[in-house]
C-alpha cells in the first residue's frame, strides 16, 4: 500500500510538473450532463499558469466553475458545444481554430476526450493572424497597385539566361508569349538609338556600378515606338554574383507625349507673354507675397532685381484715386471666389509718371473651395486710353464744330441783315452825330463777324484758297509783324532747319494761326522772355506701307507755362484763362480749326513756370502750282442799265435789305424764299433774269441741289453763292460746275454792289 500511495504521489509530482511548465495553455475540464445524459457543460478540473496568464485568472477563482461561469458573457458553452460533442461523438483527439471573445484572441486548439473529462491544449496565433492578414492586405494594395498603375513585371535568370514577364510586359512590347524566353527579346525591341545606353546601364548595375534606372524607347512589330520607364534590382548569391535581375517597365509614352505638348503650350503662351508684353503676377493669399514676372517689373521701368516680390510694392504704385475701388473689386473676388474679374486702373512708373495697367485675375482655390491665391496679368495699355482720350476729344471738337458752324451760319444772317439796314440808313442821314452812331453799328456787326469767321475756322468750315505756299516765308511774315507788336523784352528767335517746306494752305489762315500762337506767347510771357520757331523735316510710312514726308514746326515760349488739368481744355471754344472782355476764348480754337482744316495736327507739352512748346505738323506738297477755282478777271464797274436779280434766302430781313439796296441802285429785285419757288420762278422768267444770288442753307433744298436745277434750265446762268457757313465742299464744286463767284456772309453792300456789277455788265 505503501508503495502504491508513494507511486501515485510520485505521479502526482509528475503531472504537476508538467502541467506547470508548459509553455501553451493546458486546461482539463469535466463533462457536465443532465439526467439522460446528454451534454450541458462542462466545469474547469486544472489549468495550467499559461493559460491561468492569459485568462487573467486564478485557479482558487475558478477551479470547479463552468465555462459560462468563468467567461460571463462569451457565450462559451454555445460558442465550443459542436466541438466537444464532436470529439465525445467520435472519441477521437480533435485539433480547431476559432477566435475566442473571452480572452481576445485566436486559439490553436487541440482537445482530447478521456471518459468524462477532456484535455484542451491552446497556442495563441492572434500575432500570427495579424501578420497573415497585413501580409494578404499588402500583397492585394501590390497586386492592385501594379495593376492601376499598369506596372509590367520581368525575372530574369541571369544565369540559365531565361527572361520571364507578366501578362502586361507582352502587351507594352506588341508581342505573343512564347516568342522569346532570353533576354534577347528585350534587346531586340529596343530602339536603335538607345540600344547602346540599355545595354551600358544593364552592365552597370550587374558590375554594381549603379541601380539599374532607365528611360528608353522600344519598337513594336507594328513599327510603333513607345517610351519606356525601367526599374531593376539585381540579386546575387553569397559571393556577390550576380545571379538574378527582377524589374518592372511603365510604358510613359502618353506621358510624354503630354509633356511635349505642355512644354509646346507654356513655349508658346511665354512667346506669346513676351510679343503682348503681358506682365504676370502670382498672389499668395496666405503669405501675402506676391511674384512679379520680369515684363510686370519692366512696365513700371525697374530691373528684374530692383522690385521686392510684396504685396505692398504693388499697393503703394496705384494711383490714390484708383486704390480703393481695385481693393474693393479684389476683395470682392476673394470673398465670392470668382473665378475671374477684370479692371483698369493707374500704376506709377519709375519716373514718376503714371501707366494705364488692364488687369486680368483669377481666384485659385483649395479642395475646401478656401481661396488660396490669385493669378493674373498686366498690360500697360497708357497708348490705347491717349488714343481713346484724344477720340474723345476730336468727337468733342467736331460736334462743338457743327455746332459753331450752325451757329455761325445763323449769326451771319442776322449779321447782313444789320450791316445792310445800318448802310442803308446811313445813305439817308445828313446829322453827324446820327451818322457816327450808325457807323458804329456797322463797324459792331463786322467785328462780329470776325468773331462768327473765328468759329468757322475752328469748326473747319470756311471758304479756302489752296495753293502751294513756301511755310518758311509766312513764317517770316509773322515774325515780322511780330516784332512790332510784342513788348522789346522777348526775344524772338528762328531756326528753320527744315530743307523741304512746301505745303497746301491757305495763305492768310496760315499767317493767322501762327500770329495768334505769336500773341498767345506774348501773353504768357509779361516780363520777358523767348520765342523760338524751330522747323524740321520728318519721315513716316502709313498702313499701306507708304513713304510720308511732313514738316514740323514747334512753337516755343519761356512763359508761364499751362497747368496739366487744363491743358485738354485750351482748344476748346470760348475757353480762355484770361480776365472777362479781354479775350473771346476762341484764339486756339481757331488754330485748332485752322491746322486741321489744312491737313495738319496739333499738340501741346508745357509746364508751369518752365514754358510752353506747340508743335504743328503738316504734310508736305509737291512743289507745283495748284489750279485756281476762278480764272474770271475783275473788269471795272460799268453800269449800263438796270437788271434783274433773284435773291433766293430764306432770311426775310435780309431779303428787305437788298429790296432796298437794289432801288438804290436802279435795279429790280426778284425773291424766292427756297428753293422750290426759286427753280419754278427761274422755269417762267429766266430770260428776263440777269443774276442770281443763292444762299447755301435752306429748307426743303438746299443751295447745291436748286443751282443744279437751275443750271438745267439756263447753263449759261449767272450764279454767285452767298454764304457764311458751308458742310461740306459744295462750294467749290459749284464752282467747277459753272458758278460764277461767292459772296461771303456778312458782307458790305459795296461787295454785293461790286458782285452785281462785276457780273451783269459783263
Amino acid at each position: 500500500m505503501i508503495e502504491d500511495l508513494n507511486a501515485t504521489l510520485e505521479n502526482q509530482s509528475i503531472y504537476k510538473s508538467v502541467l506547470e511548465h508548459m509553455l501553451d495553455e493546458v486546461h482539463i475540464w469535466e463533462l457536465i450532463r443532465d439526467s439522460e445524459g446528454n451534454i450541458r457543460t462542462w466545469k474547469l478540473v486544472d489549468a495550467n499558469p499559461a493559460a491561468l496568464k492569459a485568462w487573467n485568472k486564478s485557479l482558487e477563482d475558478i477551479q470547479g466553475k463552468t465555462t459560462d461561469e468563468i467567461f460571463p458573457g462569451a457565450n462559451a458553452t454555445e460558442s465550443f458545444m459542436p466541438i466537444v460533442e464532436k470529439i465525445f461523438q467520435e472519441n477521437q483527439p480533435h485539433q480547431w481554430e476559432s477566435y475566442f471573445p473571452g480572452t481576445d484572441q485566436t486559439l490553436f486548439m487541440k482537445s482530447i476526450p478521456m471518459g468524462d473529462y477532456f484535455v484542451s491544449t491552446g497556442i495563441d496565433i492572434s500575432n500570427l493572424k495579424q501578420t497573415q492578414s497585413a501580409l494578404h492586405d499588402s500583397h492585394l494594395r501590390l497586386s492592385e497597385s501594379v495593376k492601376a498603375g499598369r506596372v509590367a513585371i520581368w525575372d530574369w535568370d541571369i544565369k540559365n539566361d531565361s527572361m520571364n514577364w507578366d501578362d502586361l510586359m507582352y502587351q507594352i512590347y506588341g508581342v505573343e508569349r512564347g516568342q522569346s524566353e532570353s533576354v534577347a527579346i528585350w534587346q531586340n525591341a529596343l530602339h536603335p538609338n538607345d540600344k547602346k545606353m540599355a545595354f551600358n546601364a544593364i552592365e552597370d548595375a550587374l558590375n554594381d556600378v549603379k541601380q539599374y534606372r532607365l528611360e528608353f524607347r522600344i519598337v513594336r512589330p507594328s513599327g510603333e515606338v513607345r517610351h519606356i520607364k525601367g526599374d531593376g534590382t539585381v540579386i546575387r548569391d553569397e559571393n556577390g554574383t550576380p545571379i538574378r535581375m527582377l524589374g518592372t517597365n511603365i510604358d510613359i509614352t502618353n506621358t510624354r507625349a503630354a509633356e511635349a505638348e505642355l512644354k509646346e503650350t507654356v513655349l508658346r503662351l511665354n512667346e506669346s507673354v513676351k510679343a503682348g508684353n503681358i506682365g504676370i503676377w502670382d498672389w499668395d493669399l496666405i503669405s501675402n507675397g506676391v511674384t512679379f514676372s520680369r515684363e510686370y517689373k519692366a512696365h513700371l521701368g525697374y530691373k528684374e532685381e530692383e522690385f521686392k516680390n510684396e504685396f505692398n510694392e504693388w499697393e503703394k504704385r496705384v494711383h490714390p484715386d484708383d486704390l480703393p475701388r481695385v481693393l474693393e473689386k479684389v476683395q470682392q473676388s476673394v470673398e465670392m471666389r470668382s473665378t475671374s474679374h477684370e479692371d483698369e486702373f493707374r500704376l506709377k512708373h519709375r519716373d514718376g509718371s503714371y501707366r494705364w495697367i488692364l488687369s486680368h485675375a483669377s481666384v485659385v482655390t483649395d479642395q475646401n473651395q478656401v481661396p488660396i491665391r490669385m493669378i493674373g496679368s498686366h498690360v500697360d495699355i497708357t497708348e490705347r486710353k491717349n488714343l481713346e482720350e484724344e477720340l474723345r476729344q476730336s468727337q468733342k471738337m467736331e460736334a462743338i464744330g457743327h455746332l459753331a458752324g450752325g451757329i455761325a451760319h445763323d449769326f451771319n444772317n442776322q449779321l447782313a441783315s444789320i450791316m445792310g439796314f445800318s448802310e442803308l440808313l446811313e445813305r439817308k442821314l445828313d446829322d453827324p452825330k446820327l451818322l457816327k452812331y450808325v457807323r458804329k453799328i456797322t463797324s459792331a456787326a463786322e467785328h462780329s463777324g470776325n468773331l462768327t469767321n473765328q468759329l468757322l475756322t475752328f469748326s473747319r468750315k470756311q471758304n479756302l484758297n489752296i495753293e502751294n505756299i513756301d511755310l518758311h516765308f509766312q513764317l517770316h511774315e509773322v515774325i515780322d509783324l511780330l516784332k512790332r507788336s510784342v513788348d522789346k523784352r522777348i526775344i524772338l528767335k528762328s531756326y528753320f532747319n527744315a530743307p523741304a517746306a512746301t505745303i497746301k494752305g491757305d495763305k492768310s489762315i496760315i499767317q493767322n494761326a501762327f500770329l495768334n500762337l505769336g500773341l498767345n506767347a506774348r501773353d504768357a510771357m509779361p516780363e520777358g522772355g523767348t520765342f523760338t520757331l524751330i522747323t524740321e523735316n520728318i519721315e513716316s510710312v502709313n498702313e499701306d506701307n507708304e513713304k510720308l514726308s511732313s514738316i514740323r514746326i514747334n512753337v516755343k515760349d519761356t512763359g508761364c507755362g499751362i497747368p496739366a488739368d487744363i491743358q485738354p481744355q485750351i482748344f476748346d471754344p470760348f475757353f480762355t484763362t484770361k480776365e472777362v472782355g479781354k479775350c473771346t476764348g476762341m484764339g486756339l480754337a481757331s488754330v485748332y480749326g485752322a491746322i486741321k482744316q489744312l491737313g495738319g495736327n496739333i499738340s501741346v507739352e508745357s509746364e508751369v513756370g518752365v514754358g510752353s512748346c506747340f508743335s504743328i505738323e503738316f504734310p508736305l506738297s509737291e512743289p507745283k502750282q495748284m489750279a485756281k477755282v476762278d480764272n474770271l478777271q475783275t473788269q471795272d464797274s460799268k453800269q449800263t442799265g438796270k437788271h434783274r436779280i433773284l435773291l433766293v434766302d430764306d432770311e426775310k430781313l435780309l431779303k428787305e435789305v437788298c429790296s432796298d439796296f437794289f432801288q438804290a441802285l436802279g435795279h429790280n429785285g426778284v425773291f424766292a424764299e427756297n428753293g422750290e419757288d426759286a427753280i419754278n420762278l427761274y422755269k417762267e422768267q429766266w430770260q428776263n433774269i440777269d443774276l442770281i444770288i443763292l444762299d447755301m442753307i435752306m429748307p426743303s433744298m438746299n443751295g447745291k441741289d436748286v443751282f443744279l436745277e437751275l443750271i438745267k434750265i439756263n447753263p449759261d446762268a449767272k450764279v454767285i453763292i452767298a454764304s457764311g457757313y458751308t458742310a461740306d465742299n459744295s462750294l467749290a464744286d459749284m464752282l467747277k460746275l459753272g458758278a460764277v463767284d461767292t459772296l461771303k456772309k456778312p458782307f458790305r453792300l459795296a461787295s454785293l454792289k461790286a458782285h452785281i456789277d462785276k457780273y451783269c455788265n459783263t
